[in-house]
């Protein structure tokens, strides 16, 4: 729910970027969440990141370094 929310806010806050849909469009909200522990060679922090797509169209992504470093 929250990630529905997200996208109604994009589509609120940029009406004239819109999203491109396939012809025969899902409708299917689907999100991902990885965490890569400790993989960033030079500081050894953590590295995550998530991506949201509605049907096959990539609506949101982001990546970012943990600004706390994690020791087990």
């Amino acid at each position: 729910m929250v990630a529905a929310l997200h996208v109604l806010q994009y589509l609120k806050g940029a009406p004239n970027l819109g999203i491109l849909l396939n012809k025969n469009p899902s409708f299917d909200l689907l999100a991902y969440y990885d965490t890569d522990w400790a993989s960033c060679p030079h500081s050894k922090k953590s590295v995550s990141g998530f991506v949201i797509f509605l049907g096959n169209t990539l609506v949101s992504w982001k990546s970012k370094k943990q600004v706390t470093l994690s020791l087990s």
